[in-house]
């Protein structure tokens, strides 16, 4: 049984699109519920920045696969014992 890759790739892009959605949430309820100060905009501010970065590290290692690949998780190697 051979999986391709990219049924990684769709279920890497559904995790995304539920961490932006609740990010979303996340940094809508610090402005509109958090305190008005200049800690809540640095630490959203700090918390974006953060999230960026990491999609633009797993953007550039995401560009370098051959989706078309596959991945066989129950191949076993073959053990070759001469006697």
């Amino acid at each position: 049984m051979s999986i391709p890759l990219y049924v990684f790739l769709g279920l890497y892009l559904v995790g995304l699109a539920i961490y932006l959605l609740l990010s979303f949430f996340n940094v809508y309820h610090a402005f509109r519920f958090g305190i008005k100060d200049t800690m809540t905009g640095f630490v959203v501010t700090t918390y974006l920045v953060v999230t960026v970065l990491i999609l633009v590290a797993t953007s550039a290692f995401i560009l370098t696969i051959d989706w078309s690949q596959t991945w066989q998780p129950f191949e076993l190697p073959e053990i070759n014992i001469s006697l």
